[in-house]
């Protein structure tokens, strides 16, 4: 009965339970082994955990404080090119119960970070239980006024909507319609997706910012160590998962420094070097067919033999023809490298994730230095690993008709491995179109299709009965059988011009010598005249004769240049 009357006494206040409500724990209770303290405000208490970084700390490779240089570079994530100040950006991590974004899913734990000066402060928001969620909330929206990005790690579309759910049910107002999204893991992905077996943050902090955490806490195990807090109530179940929060936060400032210092304008002074010039020199449209003309001479006239696969083809002959060669470029010792070791793979994706953010010349300049890098043999890579690159490169050349480039990055992915059937028959294609459709060059086109055909057939005795080959070995002869076509088509049209103009200048020389002697013309036909029966007779079975003749013929239609090419 008496359990009865605490709780009737409790839901009518409490003056009327007969005692005051028990005092906040103190400060440094229970939670002060793990750093944190409880926060007491007119909204309620949370638990806070604050740690202050200093103007020389380092995350990895990178300090702390290089992101007021580098702040202003993070305007290009927008349309909208407004100045970013480090002071503005507010980073933004979250634990959850769940994996949701209904209801149901609570942000027990929400982590902030934010610079003051040169000191960056990391705040941990939690909460014991339910009831003290409204002061977290209550806390966070007096602090995002502050603010103009928010940076967070697939936040934009997980932890961000999980938060707004959390102020509607606790009827709270939140305008972020002047906040913007800074969501690095989509950028993570443009660039390192090809890269790295993940984009996890921890994987990418590992690998890009040099940063490796040891005993972690996943992410994973949040949920149920959360849960388990809420069992037995004891603080440190919780630890690891402090610290894993506190590291995301930390992590997110780190990438911010390293996606700002690639757009930074140091960067962009070196990818206007002389490098691109130079090579644009000696790499003119006028040498794309130097390399072709030296392969060409080993070739037979009817492209029946192609003695360019053979293994004893003499390929340093090619480079000592071709003065334009890659091995003729400049030295290591010449090219002055970026402050970012980027690799042909990150150079490459970094160019085209600033070309989805509508950063074209910042984007060409990217380009420009990994052509002159594969070019110049500048780095060391393997095989395969080069032969994508310049296949990537010279497709993203194809697409802005850059076929003075696109063209010669082909046939360097065919020099690459000349005597390996495992090379890929892309170049091929590429140039067999490209001489075709552009070059109007027919006899060049029938060269690249008959070279891919032989490595093709090549490799009927490792796949034999797979149907793709048969299929690929079918689409090249259809493609040489259609271009030896026309050039049969164009000699004939070519004999048969060349046969009407003797014809035509006898005709004319006909009529100029009637014209002459008209007299003497005349004079020999009457001399010659015959009886009108017998003339009228041989003119009708002559008649006959030619009629019979002219149903029996069949016409010629003349073939003409401009049909062969179609």
């Amino acid at each position: 009965m008496s359990g009865l009357r605490e709780r009737l006494g409790r839901l009518r206040g409490p003056a009327a339970a007969g005692g005051t409500p028990p005092p906040p724990p103190e400060a440094g209770g229970e939670w002060a082994q793990l750093g944190a303290h409880i926060t007491t405000s007119p909204a309620g208490s949370f638990v806070m955990r604050r740690r202050v970084y200093g103007a020389d700390s380092a995350h990895g490779k990178y300090r702390l404080r290089e992101l007021a240089d580098v702040a202003p570079q993070l305007s290009s994530f927008h349309e909208q090119d407004a100045v970013v100040r480090h002071e503005e950006l507010l980073f933004f991590d979250t634990e959850t119960t769940g994996l949701g974004v209904g209801a149901g899913n609570v942000p027990f734990m929400v982590g902030i970070g934010y610079y003051t000066g040169e000191l960056f402060t990391v705040e941990q928001l939690m909460i014991r239980n339910p009831a003290e969620e409204h002061a977290m909330l209550v806390y966070l929206q007096e602090l995002l006024g502050r603010y103009t990005h928010i940076v967070s790690y697939n936040g934009r579309t997980f932890d961000w909507p999980i938060l707004k759910n959390r102020f509607v049910l606790n009827r709270l107002k939140l305008d972020d319609s002047e906040l913007l999204q800074l969501d690095l893991l989509y950028p993570s992905r443009s660039l390192w997706r090809n890269t790295l077996p993940s984009c996890r943050l921890s994987k990418v902090e590992e690998s890009r910012l040099g940063f490796e955490r040891v005993d972690d806490v996943p992410g994973s195990m949040a949920p149920a160590l959360y849960f388990q807090y809420l069992a037995e109530k004891d603080p440190a179940v919780l630890a690891g998962v402090f610290i894993h929060n506190e590291h995301d936060i930390v992590t997110l400032a780190a990438l911010t420094i390293h996606f700002g210092k690639l757009l930074q304008p140091e960067m962009e002074t070196f990818l206007e070097r002389e490098l691109e010039p130079d090579l644009e020199t000696s790499l003119d449209c006028g040498h794309v067919c130097d390399i072709d003309s030296d392969i060409d001479s080993e070739f037979d006239s009817d492209f029946c033999h192609v003695s360019y696969l053979d293994s004893d083809f003499d390929h340093d002959s090619v480079h000592d023809l071709n003065p334009y060669h890659i091995s003729n470029f400049k030295s290591d010792s010449d090219v002055i490298t970026p402050d970012l070791n980027l690799d042909p793979e990150e150079l490459f994706r970094t160019g085209l994730w600033l070309e989805k953010m509508a950063r074209a010349a910042k984007a060409e300049r990217y380009f420009n230095v990994l052509y002159g890098k594969l070019m110049s043999k500048v780095v060391t890579l393997l095989p395969a690993q080069r032969e994508t690159a310049l296949l990537q490169l010279a497709g993203y050349y194809k697409k802005y008709n850059r076929y003075d480039r696109a063209t010669l990055l082909w046939k360097q992915a065919i020099l690459l491995k000349p005597s390996s059937i495992s090379l890929q028959l892309e170049p091929y294609l590429e140039l067999a179109m490209y001489y075709e459709h552009k070059e109007k060059d027919l006899d060049q086109a029938v060269f690249y299709a008959e070279e891919a055909w032989a490595r093709l057939w090549r490799r009927r005795a490792l796949h034999r009965g797979d149907r793709k080959i048969n299929e690929l070995e079918e689409a090249w002869e259809k493609r040489m059988a259609r271009l030896k076509e026309k050039i049969r088509k164009q000699k004939l049209s070519g004999s048969e011009s060349h046969a009407k103009r003797p014809a035509s200048r006898s005709l004319s020389h006909a009529r100029s010598s009637y014209e002459a002697h008209p007299t003497s013309q005349a004079s020999s036909s009457t001399s010659q005249s015959i009886p009108s029966s017998t003339s009228d007779a041989i003119s009708f079975s002559g008649s006959s004769t030619a009629a019979r003749s002219k149903r029996n013929k069949k016409t010629v239609k003349p073939v003409y240049v401009s049909e062969g090419l179609i």
